[in-house]
């Protein structure tokens, strides 16, 4: 692995801080074992008030020392376990783009990837909200690679989706640099994020100068994201956002309903399952407002249908958000997400 200037710098700092830590740990304990070994001989009342008064204010620096270094230590090394390389550009045309990389410092052997994309309704938002399950996915052996891309203000469809699968053959066509498997890539996204995790888990995209790397990828983990944009309107009386949905939606086409339906059709992950499609896991709750929960349901019935593995994860009473509303089943779907990556692309 090559874990670039960032990462070096980082293990300069941890050496240097547990080599001065080794020093006045080493001269604590030196000042304690004097302070508790000093001889005590018979002496006047004077003089032995004085040699205890010694042994105190010698413990009492040995352990302030003491108190000082080892905190110090133990976050050092616990903070350097992770290796971060931030911004790191993954396209430059027709617009430079950035992901950031999660993996743990030492681990040897090839291994799976994870590409994280955040959610936000593909107007907001940006990688650094899903910082925290990059960083658990690489606790847990995925070299974590949590990308941005174009947002609605910027470019409209097919935008999005042309960027995330950029980002999935630069994260191939860069597997030997960050010792990655290139045949075990899975994808993570949540809400827009779920929708655009949903294509690249459906349609092969390839660059000319790469015609053998493929954007799809090898496993899909899709939080409540949204499988069908065509509804022009959804029912209120169910869904408390359904403003929202319909207004997000045209957004990010960029056209109202009426005046390009094709388009809608032609976003929607539903519209695009095929045999070929990887292996699917949806997590939602039946409780959003926002995203209809059917869709999901209807996603993976349709993938099963065409032969693909599909799996709905239904958090009970939960809502839009990677908390689901804090709900019980918050943790139960996580477990039922990582369970699924580790059998798919075994970290």
């Amino acid at each position: 692995m090559s874990p670039g200037f960032r990462a070096t710098a980082k293990e300069g700092t941890t050496a240097r801080a547990e080599k001065i830590g080794l020093v006045i740990g080493t001269y604590a304990a030196s000042v304690l074992s004097r302070a508790l070994c000093g001889k005590d001989s018979r002496r006047s009342g004077s003089q032995h008030a004085a040699l205890e008064g010694k042994k105190m204010k010698c413990l009492t620096t040995a352990f302030a020392l003491l108190i000082a270094v080892l905190p110090a230590s133990f976050a050092s090394q616990d903070s350097e376990i992770l290796v971060t390389e931030s911004d790191v550009p993954y396209q430059e045309k027709p617009a430079r783009i950035t992901l950031d990389v999660h993996y743990l410092k030492g681990a040897d052997g090839i291994r799976p990837a994870l590409v994280v994309i955040h959610g936000g309704g593909w107007q907001n938002l940006d990688k650094d909200y899903l910082t925290w399950l990059s960083k658990d996915a690489a606790k847990r052996g995925y070299i974590a690679f949590n990308i941005n891309y174009r947002l609605a203000g910027e470019a409209k469809y097919p935008a999005a989706v042309e960027d995330c699968q950029a980002a999935m053959r630069w994260v191939r066509a860069n597997a030997k640099r960050y010792s990655v498997d290139p045949n075990r890539v899975g994808v993570f996204g949540e809400s827009a994020g779920g929708h655009l995790a949903c294509m690249m888990g459906l349609l092969d995209s390839r660059n000319k100068a790469m015609p053998q790397v493929s954007s799809r990828a090898t496993c899909v983990v899709d939080f409540y994201g949204v499988a069908d944009l065509t509804p022009a309107e959804l029912p209120k009386e169910k869904y408390s956002e359904a403003d929202t949905f319909v207004a997000v939606c045209e957004n990010f086409i960029g056209k109202k309903h009426s005046e390009a339906p094709e388009l809608f059709a032609e976003a929607s992950p539903i519209n695009h399952v095929t045999k070929e499609a990887c292996p699917f896991i949806a997590l939602h709750g039946d409780a959003d407002p926002i995203v209809p929960y059917e869709q999901s349901v209807q996603l993976v019935e349709k993938l099963k249908a065409a032969g693909v593995e599909a799996t709905l994860h239904t958090v009970k009473d939960g809502k839009h958000g990677p908390s689901f509303g804090d709900v019980p089943g918050k943790d139960a779907a996580y477990e039922a997400m990582w369970s699924f990556l580790a059998k798919h692309l075994k970290p």
